[in-house]
């Protein structure tokens, strides 16, 4: 835990009790909260030279979400094999006029492309934080920032509801996270966690939407690689 242990504090202290200390929707439309990092990164598209998307985090209300993408994006988040990120990552759901996924960080050797996505990592392991060994994510932390925003390029991640020791199942979260290609996307409104938003090179993304794709997964037949990530 050596390349993580000066992140960890804030996101024990911050505990489980996040519902508990804050239970009041944020409409980024009338106030957005304190941006507490941002993180980049560099897409590539098919052949072409990457370009940079940045995303602007906002910490101070989903800590332990914003702690796991700064990890990830960093390339520092810790699994049981080796350190794991977002570098080399693809994105693997396009649809238009709806969102864009990515952040399946798993090796994706002989994986056909309707299971691609499938396959989440979160950065610290769920045992170090929730004495949980047997799951690779960690529960939602709240769903205060609505997605019913008035532009595109709201961040949030997925979830999945998975076995947990014990006995029983959670919505847990991991590596994977969608960006909307549309505002008012209320559709995600405390459905899915949102933490961010891009602030800078939305429309490398919304460049995907003119991308073939496979369906039924929608998964692009020109690849779209995460080359490089981190954040400032």
């Amino acid at each position: 835990m050596g390349a993580v242990s000066s992140l960890l504090s804030p996101y024990r202290a911050f505990g489980d009790d996040a519902n508990d200390i804050i239970d009041k929707f944020i409409n980024l439309n009338e106030t957005e909260p304190k941006i507490t990092d941002i993180c980049w990164l560099d897409l590539k598209i098919g052949d072409n030279e990457p370009k940079r998307v940045e995303i602007s985090l906002f910490g101070d209300v989903v800590p332990r979400t914003v702690l796991n993408f700064k990890l990830l994006c960093s390339n520092s988040g810790v699994s049981a094999d080796s350190s794991i990120g977002y570098r080399n990552s693809e994105f693997f759901r396009v649809i238009t006029g709806f969102s864009v996924q990515a952040g399946n960080i798993s090796p994706q050797t002989d994986v056909p492309p309707s299971a691609k996505g499938r396959y989440g990592k979160a950065a610290i392991p769920y045992s170090d934080l929730f004495n949980n060994p047997t799951a690779e994510g960690f529960p939602v932390e709240n769903y205060r920032i609505l997605h019913s925003f008035r532009d595109a390029g709201v961040v949030s991640m997925m979830k999945e509801l998975r076995p947990i020791s014990g006995g029983g199942k959670e919505w847990l979260q991991d590596s994977r996270f969608f960006v909307t290609l549309r505002p008012w996307a209320a559709w995600a409104d405390q459905r899915y966690s949102a933490f961010g938003r891009v602030t800078r090179g939305l429309e490398v993304l919304e460049t995907m939407q003119l991308l073939p794709v496979q369906p039924p997964a929608n998964y692009p037949l020109m690849p779209v690689r995460i080359v490089d990530s981190g954040c400032y």
